[in-house]
This record gives structure tokens, C-alpha cells and sequence, in this order.
């Protein structure tokens, strides 16, 4: 006797593959079912990925978002976060050669997603820092905000994204430079904010991320540019609100 557990894995497999065995037994009715469910997830991948679409076009987004769907199924609730290895899925894809730049895309899509819909958090506000005393300071571990995300990518791909993530209206003509950018993702107010870093910020808020100390983070960075000013890069990410607030 079949289980309800095998049922469901057989009709899944059904909806997901309309030859899949067992699909004929069904009747013609899963025929419904199998396109409310596939245009219900490539419409989260499309919400998710609006920039990717765009660049890639509609017709290309769909069949990779259907060929996405059918190889990847959804792990967790909420739906609204589905699409996790689409970047992947894009890298992977032997159509893109031409596209380089669109897997990073897809990749400042993603995180900017993550950094949405993140657990809530206050963020560290400099006064909390301003009156310790400096070996206090230089053992501090300070963790990032929830909705923080540090992206590193290639081909100018922030650049490409900022231009073309709409509601902004891409440019006629946009010059970019084939470079390796860094971003910082925050969420302010529900509003998700991109920051470019240069990349000694972006290693800065990287080390601190990892459970760096402020210390260890500032002679690690400075045994490679003693010019840096340390102090002005803490301030940039505490005022783009990449921590959370120290509880005391």
C-alpha cells in the first residue's frame, strides 16, 4: 500500500515532469496544476532577478528560469526567497559565453533579496563606540547587521547592475571597465542601499564579519598600507549601517 509520503513524492515528480512515470495516471487535469506551479515559481525567479532579465531578455529568462525549476526545487518557506543557485545556474549555462558579467549580476540580485527580506536588527550607531577607551576598542569583535551582505564580483558587474536594476532606466550607452568591484548591501528603513567599497573596505568588513577583532582587523590591513585611514573606513561602514548594535 502506497504511502501518503509516496503519493506526494510521485505527484510532485509529475507536476515538475510531465513525462515522469506515473504522470499519465493523473488524467489531463495535471495539466493545470503543472502550469500554475511552474509559472508561480519562474514568477518569484522573476521577481528575484529582475536585472538578469533584463539584460538577458525575456524570452532567454524564461526557458533558463523553466530549465531552473525543473532541476531545482524549493527547499523552504517563504517562496519569496527561492532561487538561492541561480547565480550558479547562470555560470553553469553553456549559452552565456558571450555574457560573462551576467552570473556576478545575478549574484547582486540574489543579496540584494537576502538583504530584504533579513531578520530585523538595530544597527550600531557610532556614539556607542565614541567614549571607550582605546584597548577596549582594539578587542571589540563587532557583528555584521542581519541584512548585511559583502559582495565581491567580476567584469564590472556592480556597475552593470546599478545601471540596469530597474525601476532605473538603463543607459544609451554605459562605459565600463572589465575590473573586479566590491558592494556593500544594507538595509535602511526597508530600503535596501548599494555602497561601492574600494577593496580595503570590503576586506575590512570582511575580516570583522569573519569574528576579526577591531585590532587584529587594523594591523592586518595596514602591514599592506600603512596609509589607510582606519578610522574614516569604520565610520563609512557604521554609517551605511553594516553592524548591529553592540549590547552593553
Amino acid at each position: 500500500m502506497s504511502t501518503l509520503t509516496d503519493f506526494q513524492d510521485r505527484f510532485l515528480s509529475a507536476l515538475l515532469d510531465p513525462v515522469a512515470q506515473h504522470a499519465a495516471s493523473y488524467g489531463s487535469g495535471l495539466s493545470v496544476y503543472q502550469n500554475t506551479v511552474m509559472k508561480g515559481m519562474v514568477d518569484v525567479l522573476r521577481a528575484n532577478y529582475p536585472t538578469v532579465e533584463r539584460l538577458a531578455g525575456e524570452e532567454w529568462f524564461q526557458a533558463a528560469a523553466l530549465s531552473y525549476v525543473r532541476n531545482h526545487l524549493p527547499q523552504q518557506a517563504p517562496l519569496a526567497l527561492y532561487g538561492a543557485e541561480f547565480s550558479g545556474f547562470i555560470r553553469a549555462s553553456s549559452t552565456l559565453d558571450g555574457v560573462p558579467y551576467l552570473a556576478d549580476v545575478a549574484y547582486i540580485d540574489r543579496c540584494w533579496t537576502e538583504a530584504y527580506f533579513a531578520a530585523d536588527a538595530p544597527d550600531l550607531q557610532a556614539a556607542q563606540l565614541a567614549d571607550l577607551p582605546a584597548e577596549t576598542l582594539s578587542a571589540m569583535q563587532l557583528a555584521l547587521h542581519p541584512a548585511t551582505r559583502i559582495c565581491s564580483v567580476e567584469h564590472s558587474a556592480f556597475t552593470i547592475w546599478l545601471n540596469n536594476r530597474p525601476p532605473v532606466t538603463p543607459p544609451d550607452e554605459l562605459e565600463i571597465a572589465d575590473v573586479p568591484e566590491y558592494l556593500l548591501l544594507t538595509r535602511v528603513q526597508n530600503e535596501v542601499l548599494a555602497t561601492r567599497l574600494e577593496q580595503a573596505d570590503h576586506q575590512f568588513i570582511e575580516m570583522l564579519g569573519r569574528g576579526t577583532t577591531l585590532g587584529e582587523a587594523a594591523l592586518a590591513l595596514l602591514q599592506g598600507d600603512a596609509m589607510l585611514d582606519l578610522a574614516a573606513m569604520l565610520a563609512r561602514a557604521i554609517g551605511a549601517g553594516a553592524f548591529k548594535a553592540v549590547v552593553t
